[in-house]
């Protein structure tokens, strides 16, 4: 009696274990956010077919639902897909072999799937940014800030190159809100959770519009620098003594 008790229990699990890798899940299409999608299965000898469970993670989306015939195929058209993330599909037939089946759709932001060839063009694109950013920063540095000074202070000569650590930083600037867009983006699109995204994003907002703002302003106060060093520049060529302000 044991021995028969055991030897069912094998059994069992043999035909469990074969049951779940029939069922493996094979991956469907990806989907953008908000959008519906017809699931699709064939069976040539069956007269029904179920989709047993949609879940997403541990939430069940969808309970039991029969599909539709439609033109040789059963049809079920799912419009609950209103949260990015993996959405796993189950389903069963009447047929002879009784074999469950399953696969997957991802929804994302933009409908588009994120590759590891994305990620690593991403990472690339992100790596010379910065880059750049940091060889910038290193230029800027080996620039004179203020004008060529006597002992006693007094202006030697106009350094036209000190304008050019202004320009380098709204370039280092504009890259960075390059930087700060592709992160928010690629957040808002790929990420299970939308928090980090919609941080970025707003943070990129904040600094754009601040740009938009402040550029023409730091524009103006630059000419109005570079045009008072010329002035200066011609009492200087006079003999004018000018002291250097700090």
């Amino acid at each position: 009696m044991k021995n028969k008790l055991l030897l069912t229990l094998i059994l069992g699990m043999f035909l469990f274990s074969l049951a779940f890798i029939s069922a493996e899940c094979e991956y469907y299409d990806t989907i953008k956010v908000g959008d519906s999608i017809t699931l699709t299965q064939t069976c040539n000898d069956c007269t029904y077919i179920n989709i047993t469970g949609i879940t997403r993670g541990n939430i069940r989306v969808l309970t039991e639902t029969p599909m539709v015939l439609d033109a040789g195929q059963y049809t079920y058209d799912f419009t609950n897909a209103t949260t990015i993330g993996r959405y796993n599909v189950q389903g069963k037939g009447d047929d002879t072999s009784g074999s469950l089946w399953c696969y997957y759709f991802e929804v994302t932001n933009d409908g588009r799937d994120f590759t590891t060839t994305n990620l690593l063009l991403y990472s690339i694109g992100l790596f010379f940014i910065v880059l750049m950013m940091v060889s910038l920063y290193l230029i800027s540095l080996t620039l004179p800030q203020n004008d060529a000074r006597d002992e006693q202070g007094n202006i030697l000569q106009i350094s036209w190159l000190k304008y050019l650590r202004p320009i380098i930083m709204i370039f280092i600037w504009a890259l960075g809100l390059g930087v700060l867009f592709i992160l928010a983006n690629i957040s808002l699109t790929y990420l299970n959770n939308n928090m980090l995204g919609d941080l970025l994003f707003a943070l990129y907002k904040i600094a754009f519009w601040m740009t938009i703002v402040m550029l023409p302003i730091y524009s103006i106060w630059i000419l109005v620098r570079a045009f008072q060093d010329r002035e200066m520049k011609k009492l200087i060529e006079r003999g004018v003594q000018i002291k250097s302000t700090p």
